[in-house]
């Protein structure tokens, strides 16, 4: 997935991604940034204060290099608080060139018949874009 967020949609439900069963049962996974919805355009800043995320860091894929990691950026130090050393960017240093997508792991119901998924955004701040679903079974 890839899509935009702010500070200002940070640790409330920015988007849904809700899978329907054909016994019209569902389950839904919340998309909160930071915890596991990124903004395609930089990684997080984390200061361990008010900005901090969720640990593991969710896997992202940087577009530039198709690069598969949950740590985008090298981090160094500055005023206690981590950051980028040496990288110009955006507001927080932390822009990628190319952007960079989500990915993210939704366990289904293995005993019942998967009928539909929908993707829901909660704001005009939000864009939410589904790029891939891969569907597998258990063995």
């Amino acid at each position: 997935m890839a899509g935009s967020t702010n500070y200002m949609q940070s640790h409330i439900d920015n988007g849904l991604v809700v899978v329907r069963y054909t016994d019209g049962s569902s389950d839904t996974l919340h998309l909160q940034n930071p915890h596991n919805w990124c903004p395609i355009e930089q990684d997080y800043y984390e200061d361990g204060l008010a900005f901090h995320a969720a640990q593991p860091r969710p896997y992202r894929i940087d577009f530039a290099t198709a690069r598969v990691t949950r740590q985008l950026m090298p981090m160094g130090e500055r005023y206690g608080r981590p950051v980028v050393s040496g990288i110009a960017g955006s507001y927080n240093d932390r822009s990628l060139e190319k952007g960079a997508g989500i990915i993210l792991d939704m366990p289904l119901n293995s005993h019942k018949t998967l009928q539909d998924l929908t993707v829901r955004t909660f704001s005009n701040d939000v864009v939410i874009g589904l790029m891939a679903v891969t569907l597998q079974r258990e063995k």
